[in-house]
């Protein structure tokens, strides 16, 4: 078997056993999910039991004394709505239906057994009500419908499409801000407002101009702190302390090498695609790397940029004139 076969099992192997432990953590977490809920729902009736049972309509029922015509007083605690009523006013209620109460006891003879069993026959009714008042669902106010009564009838993604208002006209892409829009369309437009007054070199964002400058003033306000080195860009400060720290953040999720520049990650990662996005417009010929068509276009140009300063012999590659340097050396020798 060929080393390209063995990593290809080796890499399936790898998927496999990848999808079979990400497939078991998934049912975990599903099943105490579902667990989580069924609680959680079981807390919620009991918790509107008790609540309905506090505040749950009594009715009270006395027959009147002799010489007055027999009827019936009701007396029903009236229901405070969850959302709007506060402690004092609750407990206002509760002393309310206590005085009441009192004043129908104390106008009330003893009650007979005739009168338990007229209360027996209105307090079926009332049971059956609260039963059916425990059964039927009370309506639940999603988040669209909150964000609606709080945002002016606006639901959230209404909301979200106000913001980014400023669109492009050509490629449909939205921004937040007007002046990113301005920056965008530079790139369909091909405007570079800033250019360099030493070169004229020319550059579509400000920021971009300043970073040219110090290539002229050799400015470099970015030092290392421990061997010194200074840079002209920030990012290339941040690059080179992972030479001090040895630290790598981009790996490959294939064979798990790791890479101090993400740039060299996306090249390692067409070597398992097989891509090669730059090809060559004369012969079609195709790589993995823009710098390897730059150099390969020179065979068709004949350009030989880099040339020795001690024989002025030419040559297309860079690495060619480094070897080239050192037969100068060896004859020194």
């Amino acid at each position: 078997m060929s080393e390209v076969q063995a990593f290809s099992a080796f890499v399936k192997e790898r998927l496999a056993a990848a999808a079979g432990e990400t497939r078991a953590l998934f049912e975990r977490i599903t099943a105490t999910y579902e667990e989580d809920l069924q609680r959680s729902e079981e807390e919620n009736q009991r918790k509107q039991r008790l609540l309905d049972q506090a505040l749950g309509p009594r009715v009270l029922l006395h027959r009147l004394g002799p010489g007055l015509n027999q009827g019936l007083d009701i007396a029903e605690t009236p229901r405070i709505k969850e959302e709007g009523v506060s402690g004092s006013s609750l407990l206002q209620h509760r002393q309310i239906d206590h005085r009441a109460e009192a004043k129908v006891e104390d106008i009330s003879p003893d009650t007979s057994d005739a009168d338990n069993d007229d209360n027996s026959c209105y307090s079926a009714p009332m049971e059956a009500e609260r039963e059916r008042r425990q059964t039927v669902p009370k309506p639940v106010c999603t988040r669209d419908q909150c964000d609606r009564v709080n945002h002016g009838g606006m639901s959230g993604t209404a909301r979200g499409a106000a913001r980014t208002k400023h669109g492009c006209t050509v490629c449909r892409k939205t921004f937040g801000r007007k002046d990113h829009l301005q920056v965008h369309t530079r790139v369909h437009t091909g405007e570079k407002p800033y250019s360099c007054s030493i070169c004229k070199r020319a550059f579509t964002q400000k920021s971009d101009l300043g970073k040219h400058r110090r290539t002229h003033t050799g400015e470099k306000p970015y030092s290392c702190s421990i061997c010194k080195k200074a840079f002209t860009q920030k990012s290339n400060l941040v690059q080179h302390r992972r030479t001090h720290t040895r630290e790598k953040p981009y790996s490959c999720s294939i064979c798990k090498k790791a890479f101090t520049h993400k740039s060299n990650l996306v090249q390692h990662r067409r070597t398992h695609t097989g891509e090669k996005p730059y090809s060559c417009s004369t012969c079609d010929q195709t790589f993995v790397q823009r710098s390897n068509l730059v150099t390969h276009m020179r065979l068709h140009t004949r350009e030989k940029p880099y040339c020795c300063s001690i024989c002025d012999k030419a040559f297309a590659d860079k690495s060619h004139l480094n070897l080239h340097r050192k037969t100068h050396r060896e004859e020194t020798y």
